[in-house]
């Protein structure tokens, strides 16, 4: 009963998507385009239509456990020398889950991004970028990671990583502001030398065979499934205006053991979009600029496809509403699980 039901759901999404008297989704010459209003929460359509796929294979996976004596050795000529009260650490998975290794100066010093990211793709074509994400690339051939998509997912600066549709980063001041920093934080920032200098941020995606491993957490909406809670894949690398990387860090990187043909057959994002609204909170407004799909490697190691819908939350309604919330606008991102149709929200 629960499959019947699940693809005539599916079918009925279709069918509004599809329906030429209904406005809320459009597509014209590969973009998808329209809004919809989801239990009070509005969703944004403004993505190129992904590819369709209709089986994957399973996966499965073990985690990289990396031997950080070896890290340590490779890191040397990449990272910057150590400056008076310095405190740097370089860490993995015994102290941090799900964290193959992190290397960063423990009292906050440099940077003030890249612990992680759940955004959708950017780039900044700018020299400094291009010098970091060829060092970043040199960094990973080395580790001997080679299963890696390149041109990387973000390539940016510091600042302008948290840089929304709704929101221009054009100076540390505009990062301030959209941050919704105090001035006592914003003075701490250019004490630790968070800010003030260049600041380059790259955040590479792992693949299977050509298929992204999706960098953001998934969580069961519905907690009466097998599905577990799982840490995003990716690597995330901030370097100082002389290409020196000042935080590395690489967080559940796993490698194929062994892999099988799997029958069961991937929704359409269409029959999926709907389900994200889970994700969303009522009154917010949400723009999906990008849709695809991924693999999510669970606890277990397997891998399960996943529709990955990502973009931008305008907060500014629930901001007026909820004087905790400080900022007017941020990353958005919700998987939804691309067999069964359930939402994975983190």
């Amino acid at each position: 009963m629960k499959k019947i039901a699940s693809v005539a759901g599916w079918m009925a999404a279709l069918m509004v998507a599809c329906c030429p008297c209904t406005a809320e989704m459009s597509v014209q010459d590969g973009h998808v385009y329209g809004q919809k209003e989801i239990d009070g929460k509005r969703i944004v359509y403004d993505f190129d239509v992904p590819k369709e796929v209709e089986t994957v294979k399973q996966y499965k996976t073990e985690f990289v456990k990396m031997n950080l004596s070896l890290v340590k050795s490779i890191l040397e000529k990449y990272v910057q020398k150590p400056r008076s009260k310095d405190a740097w650490d370089l860490i993995n998975s015994n102290q941090w889950n799900d964290t193959n290794f992190c290397y960063f100066e423990q009292n906050g010093r440099y940077t003030c991004e890249g612990s992680y990211y759940r955004g959708p793709r950017k780039n900044a074509d700018t020299e400094p970028v291009r010098l970091a994400s060829e060092k970043v690339y040199n960094l990973l051939e080395e580790l001997n990671i080679s299963d890696f998509e390149y041109p990387f997912y973000v390539e940016t600066s510091q600042c302008k990583l948290i840089e929304t549709v709704f929101e221009k980063i054009e100076s540390e001041d505009d990062y301030i502001r959209v941050k919704g920093d105090t001035d006592s934080m914003a003075a701490e920032y250019y004490d630790k030398e968070v800010l003030g200098k260049e600041r380059s941020i790259i955040v590479t995606r792992f693949l299977i065979d050509g298929i992204p491993l999706c960098i953001s957490d998934t969580s069961p909406h519905k907690r009466n499934s097998d599905l577990d809670d799982v840490t995003g894949s990716e690597g995330i690398f901030v370097l100082n205006e002389n290409n020196e990387m000042i935080r590395a860090q690489i967080r559940n990187y796993v490698r194929v053991v062994k892999s099988k043909e799997d029958d069961r057959r991937i929704l359409p994002w269409r029959a999926c979009i709907d389900e994200m609204a889970l994700g969303v909170i009522r009154g917010e407004e949400v723009t999906i600029t990008e849709v695809e799909l991924n693999l999510v490697a669970g606890n277990d190691g397997i891998t399960y496809p996943v529709w990955r819908f990502s973009g931008y939350s305008d907060l500014r309604k629930l901001r007026e509403e909820n004087p905790e919330i400080t900022i007017n606008s941020s990353d958005f991102s919700c998987c939804v699980d691309a067999c069964s149709g359930q939402c994975l929200y983190y």
